[in-house]
């Protein structure tokens, strides 16, 4: 899905000369021959972190364990802009957004909170309680869960953080520590929401239309200007689509459109959809 990602910020004019990095974790040698043209680097970030277990990981786990190493992997940056793979960016505002947000020794990320949860069943939202507490308390034990399980998870898929910024820090130091009793699944964002959280480190929290993660809610379909939106008035052009979770399976999605039909169409980048 990296190429979705990559040839969707190739296609605004301020992403042609941006330096693109990408960590390989696992790549086939025919996909890194072809990528290496198109990105700055590519590095194998090997295991940044010693832990229990280690050599029964599959080389994926490396990508919830490297980012808050990425300027030793990638020196020589201002700022930071972190976008899992299985995203891709319909509106380069976003980006700017994110830049934005990082500038005075901020992390820019996202809540998993939008105006439109209103509209999710309580069942739902209540599992995300549930998971957001269970990770709190594998990775923290049960007083903290207590004290941030109903706080919006800060999403880890995409994030902007300048070099000097102090979180780097200290979300290495947490997570030396964490992952001794906790090398699952989540481990990169439940520390990174420690620091916000926890630590009180300071937060730009922006919009998820800078993350729109489609497996939490599905965003709407504008025929008229052939892209995707934040569902109900005033219908916001989503910035940066996140296939997450179920939302990554490919084929088409039937989903609602702002003139109240229903459409079949593709989550994923298509470079014959672009928004006038």
């Amino acid at each position: 899905m990296f190429y979705g990602l990559l040839d969707s910020l190739r296609s605004f004019p301020e992403g042609r000369g941006v330096a693109v990095n990408l960590f390989d974790m696992g790549l086939e040698p025919g996909d890194k021959a072809k990528l290496a043209g198109s990105v700055a680097a590519i590095v194998d970030p090997g295991w940044d972190l010693e832990f229990t277990g280690q050599d029964q990981r599959p080389g994926w786990f490396k990508a919830y364990i490297c980012r808050p190493f990425i300027p030793r992997h990638f020196p020589g940056y201002d700022a930071y802009l972190w976008l899992d793979s299985d995203m891709w960016v319909q509106d380069w505002a976003a980006v700017h957004t994110f830049l934005r947000g990082a500038e005075r020794g901020r992390l820019a990320a996202v809540p998993t909170y939008d105006r439109n949860f209103c509209k999710l069943p309580s069942e739902q939202l209540a599992e995300r309680l549930s998971l957001t507490g269970s990770w709190w308390e594998a990775a923290f034990g049960p007083e903290l869960a207590r004290r941030h399980y109903m706080r919006p998870s800060i999403n880890g898929g995409a994030f902007a953080l300048a070099a000097g910024a102090p979180h780097w820090r200290e979300w290495r130091d947490c997570m030396t520590v964490v992952i001794q009793k906790y090398s699952q699944f989540m481990i990169d964002q439940i520390t990174m929401n420690w620091l916000i959280y926890e630590r009180g480190l300071p937060l730009s929290a922006l919009p998820m239309t800078c993350n729109w993660m489609c497996n939490v809610l599905m965003p709407q379909y504008d025929t008229a200007r052939q892209l995707f939106v934040a569902p109900g008035e005033p219908y916001e052009r989503i910035g940066i689509m996140h296939l997450s979770g179920i939302a990554k399976r490919p084929g088409l999605r039937e989903i609602d459109t702002t003139d109240g039909g229903p459409v079949q169409v593709s989550l994923r980048y298509d470079p014959r959809r672009r928004p006038g």
